[in-house]
């Protein structure tokens, strides 16, 4: 009997665990982007899918993306005939944490794309929470 119990306790704590991570990797999510560069973007790429223009102060339609951690570290764009890349990924990550980490897991996103010139002259392109 003793046997039988543990056993369908062990079952039980399996099962339990699958169920859980299917749900978390199965968490396909929808994302909009809003251009805040305050220039056109042409040929934007964000994890390796081509999404193509967005005008300034525009928005894409939502798109579906496996998570959401695969965006961060795979943007790039052509912006008044200068080519843009994300952060490197240290500086990304500080982003996403920096102001994404008051939001709740969920499966619809609006993300802006920014950019910004450091100190150096260097531009920085990145996401950021929409506000």
């Amino acid at each position: 009997m003793k046997k039988l119990l543990g056993f369908l306790i062990l079952i039980l704590g399996i099962a339990a665990c699958s169920s859980e991570e299917n749900t978390a990797a199965d968490g396909s999510v929808e994302v909009k982007f809003y251009n805040k560069t305050g220039a056109d973007i042409d040929s934007l790429v964000i994890a390796k899918t081509f999404i193509g223009q967005i005008k300034n102060e525009k928005s894409t339609a939502y798109l579906d993306f496996k998570n959401i951690n695969e965006l961060f570290g795979q943007i790039s764009c052509i912006s008044n005939n200068e080519k843009l890349s994300d952060l490197p990924l240290a500086q990304t990550y500080l982003n996403w944490c920096g102001t994404v980490s008051d939001i709740e897991p969920q499966n619809k996103y609006i993300l802006d794309l920014r950019k910004s010139t450091d100190s150096k002259g260097n531009i920085n392109f990145f996401l950021a929470t929409h506000y």
